[in-house]
């Protein structure tokens, strides 16, 4: 295979593109990226001078386009790949939108074998980097934090699995740390299923 340029290139996703994804896959992907005013083909072809995206958003927003049911496997390699380089401390707002959009992707699969356990599990990822994305959004002026989909989504999964008290927990830390959201409110709603 000749040398990966393109986007892929430029983010140094050259070896990546070719070593862990089949033929099949990197086909799908090149017939299925289709943003607008590009070609598929500069995934993998041409010169990016510069950008000011950072290959964890590149990556995610190429995940998106594969969030049909049947493409979902590609999408979660892709995102896999975007957690060996995510980095809270440098670029909070990419790592933020990068779990926001990896749960949105993981808990649609929530009723295959085992995708509501990945669901979990990716919240809880989100979850384990929020203080430091709190304390890296604070640093550059970003104050209220915005709303945090882990700790969000995973008191979605506690609240209809009846595990009330959990909620609770959840949603006290998410307001302790400082995340919008109607956190109060779930708290409130939870204690008095808790109390029934």
């Amino acid at each position: 295979m000749s040398k990966i340029e393109g986007q892929l290139g430029y983010y140094g996703l050259g070896d990546w593109w070719t070593d862990s994804l089949s033929e099949d896959e990197r086909q799908k992907i090149l017939a299925g990226f289709a943003p607008m005013g590009l070609d598929s083909s500069s995934l993998i072809k041409g010169k990016v001078a510069s950008t000011k995206q950072s290959a964890v958003f590149f990556l995610f927003t190429l995940a998106e386009w594969f969030y049909q049911k049947e493409n979902r496997p590609i999408a979660f390699k892709i995102y896999q790949k975007g957690l060996e380089l995510i980095d809270p401390d440098k670029n909070p707002q990419d790592t933020h939108s990068f779990f926001e959009s990896m749960i949105t992707m993981y808990y649609k699969n929530r009723d295959e074998p085992a995708g509501l356990d990945k669901a979990i599990e990716i919240c809880q990822l989100h979850i384990n980097a929020s203080q430091r994305l709190a304390a890296a959004f604070k640093t550059q002026g970003v104050d209220p934090l915005p709303n945090h989909k882990g700790y969000e989504q995973l008191a979605i999964i506690y609240d209809k699995s009846k595990q009330y008290q959990k909620v609770i927990d959840l949603c006290n830390e998410a307001h302790n740390v400082g995340w919008y959201g109607t956190w109060d409110a779930r708290v409130a709603s939870a204690e008095k299923k808790l109390n029934k």
